[in-house]
């Protein structure tokens, strides 16, 4: 599978809320990268923001997850079709 399609797959309105933050995430490490290794001092408050947006990506994930197991459940509850356990353990 592309990324594209578990991109779109993940539900766009949480993959936009986790990428997001991620991408911030990802210029930070890089922009301190580069102070370090031009033996400039590092801006503890970037880091600090880079811990708070790591969070915030992290509980967008779990709340996504949890709102799709709810829907998934959901859906399964409200089948009229009975599936079968053998069905269910053959992977």
């Amino acid at each position: 599978m592309r990324v594209f399609e578990l991109y779109i797959e993940g539900g766009v309105e949480y993959m936009h809320a986790v990428s997001i933050p991620f991408i911030i995430n990802l210029i930070l490490v890089i922009f301190t990268i580069v102070q370090v290794v031009q033996k400039k001092t590092v801006n503890k408050n970037l880091m600090e923001a880079g811990r708070h947006l790591g969070g915030l990506a992290l509980a967008v994930g779990v709340l996504g997850t949890t709102i799709g197991l709810y829907k998934g459940f959901g859906a399964i509850a409200a089948s009229k079709e009975v599936i079968p356990f053998e069905l269910l353990w053959k992977a």
